[in-house]
């Protein structure tokens, strides 16, 4: 069993960058459907208003933390995590391993401009990459439009699929789909897509290390991410505080 720590209910699993890489090997490999989850507090605080997420990310096959504020928390509950993956960086790793086995991928998400500036990006980095396709984000889903983009993806069968539609849409549509998606992984990637596609500026990767990613972040959004950050984050961590107090002693590392 993998080593994980349940943060107000919600598993996250405890990886290194290499072993989710394999982790990702593995699964490709192995066959079946895998869902591949992010958790950072958002993901926490969207959890406890909607059981069926809560219940997305526990039923993960891998459940990993992206985002400091995770670490801190499994830190504060006595269950240290080895690494914090965020996916804006980790995801070049994951392209190389495509690149190296053969593995395909499949893009879904973001703007049609964006994703054609992606495609020639990776087509530089990655020559010999498979993208097995690209498609925007803005359809219907539900209905007619949602199930011609599901044909379109099963009629090119990737081995991964990244889903950036945002929190909680995104998920909410892995979740109601895995079934009927010929894949065998699917990532929330959130934001991803823009960030790999230089539309958004990514955090260097110094400033992530020094838990700051929140602050850079900030500078760019600061109307839709300053209540996140200055109401919904504190409010996670008195929580967290909450539950380790109300731990019991066996319960305790």
């Amino acid at each position: 069993m993998k080593h994980h720590v349940k943060i107000l209910g919600v598993r996250v699993d405890s990886l290194s960058w290499k072993e989710m890489l394999e982790a990702a090997e593995q699964a490709v490999l192995g066959g079946g459907k895998n869902v591949f989850a992010s958790v950072n507090i958002n993901a926490v605080d969207l959890s406890q208003r909607h059981p069926w997420m809560r219940d997305f990310f526990n039923n993960a096959e891998i459940s990993y933390a992206d985002g400091q504020g995770i670490r801190l928390a499994a830190w504060i509950l006595g269950r240290p995590l080895r690494a914090v993956i965020p996916l804006t960086q980790w995801v070049w790793e994951l392209l190389g391993l495509c690149e190296e086995k053969g593995f395909s991928i499949f893009f879904l998400g973001t703007k049609e401009e964006i994703l054609r500036e992606l495609r020639g990006r990776l087509n530089l980095r990655f020559p010999r990459l498979k993208i097995a396709g690209m498609h925007h984000g803005f359809f219907e889903k539900e209905g007619p439009e949602n199930n011609a983009v599901l044909a379109l993806i099963n009629e090119r069968s990737p081995d991964i699929i990244l889903v950036g539609f945002g929190m909680p849409l995104q998920e909410e549509w892995i979740h109601r789909n895995i079934s009927r998606l010929d894949v065998r992984i699917a990532f929330d990637a959130g934001a991803c897509l823009d960030f790999m596609a230089g539309a958004k500026k990514a955090c260097p990767p110094w400033l992530s290390r020094l838990g700051l990613e929140w602050f850079f972040r900030l500078l760019h959004e600061p109307l839709r991410l300053f209540k996140r950050y200055f109401v919904g984050n504190p409010k996670f961590l008195i929580n967290v505080v909450r539950q380790r107090l109300d731990l019991k002693p066996d319960d305790r590392p």
